[in-house]
């Protein structure tokens, strides 16, 4: 096989039209985050409880009295139900006798579901997905219903049967072992840093700024992984990022209620170093492949994150049993396979491999 650099010796150094590929490039970029993380605004959970109707003629008083109160999974002040109210039927009948909330005896009185809906608070969101049906926004014509239940494929012209393909990912146990590895490296990855970006609206105080927050750290930790790709080790800045990521989160179910804003700095500190191990990862998953193989592995390794992507939200709907939950388990995830990712070979300062005997040995 030729080699790749003298394969690709055409396409010149990094000049000027190098330079403005890859700017124009990044320009195209930009639209795509308005869009990446919007599901943490668009799909957000506003405080909500069962709606009284208003053809109930109950006073305010009444209205509030008439959804029963819960003791919290963890510590904390009884709360409002979010899924039930007193039957209204009884409601309504003591309200009519002139009697007061107060002299009502609560704990004899037959709960319901909320028969009639929900009622949503809007201070923060005007409407969300859960708040809203989703056809509703899109509109129930003809011509959005297809956008919404169908999926589009082109047809996928036939390569030759010579080609490599992701069987070769796991063809002998030295590749198994580096595909396997990366797989569940690029899974956990995806989950910790989604799972925190998605978390951010849950946080305490002003969710737009908690967002900007999260956002605004990946600016310096993206400028470090570019330090780190030139001079350091591949496998001990993927190890000891994602490590510290999940020791960040870890952290945070040690630290007191009212110091709420260093667990807000720590889940900061959290995304900033799970944002540099997601950058290293990518360049450290093509350097460890030969050039047939190098675009095959890439994309099963993507396809292991977007897998990630699907289960991270579920992390996060954990925090209804316990507020830390999420946080052991992501934490716990991202500390064990640091560990693992230290049986990965090293990478930097080597040459790239060209064909699959020319993959370094695993472990590494």
């Amino acid at each position: 096989m030729t080699d790749y650099d003298s394969a690709t010796a055409f396409l010149g150094e990094w000049g000027r039209f190098q330079k403005q590929v890859f700017y124009l490039l990044c320009l195209r970029a930009i639209p795509c985050g308005y869009t990446a993380l919007s599901v943490v605004f668009l799909a957000g959970t506003p405080q909500h409880r069962c709606l009284v109707p208003a053809q109930s003629n109950l006073t305010a008083a009444w209205e509030n009295s008439s959804i029963p109160l819960e003791e919290p999974s963890g510590l904390g002040a009884p709360e409002r139900s979010l899924c039930s109210r007193y039957r209204l039927t009884d409601v309504q009948r003591y309200s009519e006798k002139g009697l007061l909330p107060a002299d009502v005896n609560w704990s004899t009185v037959a709960t319901e579901g909320c028969l009639d809906g929900w009622q949503y608070d809007q201070s923060t969101y005007a409407s969300t997905v859960v708040s809203e049906r989703l056809e509703d926004a899109a509109g129930s014509s003809c011509t959005a219903k297809p956008t919404l239940y169908t999926v589009m494929v082109k047809d996928i012209p036939s390569q030759s049967s010579n080609a490599p393909n992701i069987c070769d990912l796991v063809s002998s146990r030295n590749i198994c072992g580096i595909s396997v590895t990366l797989w569940l490296l690029w899974l956990t990855i995806t989950i910790t840093y989604l799972g925190v970006s998605l978390n951010t609206g849950n946080l305490h105080g002003d969710a737009f700024l908690n967002c900007f927050l999260s956002a605004l750290v990946e600016i310096p930790a993206y400028i470090l992984s570019w330090i780190f790709f030139h001079w350091c080790s591949r496998r001990l800045a993927v190890f000891s990022t994602l490590c510290l990521a999940g020791i960040f989160l870890l952290i945070i179910q040690l630290i007191p209620e009212e110091l709420i804003y260093v667990a807000i700095g720590l889940e900061m500190m959290g995304k900033f170093a799970v944002t540099i191990a997601f950058s290293v990862v990518y360049g450290y998953t093509v350097e460890l492949y030969p050039t047939v193989l190098r675009t095959t592995a890439l994309g099963s390794c993507s396809m292991m994150g977007k897998i990630g992507s699907i289960i991270a939200p579920y992390f996060i709907y954990l925090r209804s049993y316990s507020v830390s939950l999420p946080y052991i388990l992501i934490g716990c995830l991202a500390v064990l396979l640091a560990l693992l990712s230290l049986l990965l070979p090293e990478s930097h300062g080597m040459p790239l491999p060209d064909m699959l005997d020319q993959m370094q040995s695993f472990p590494g």
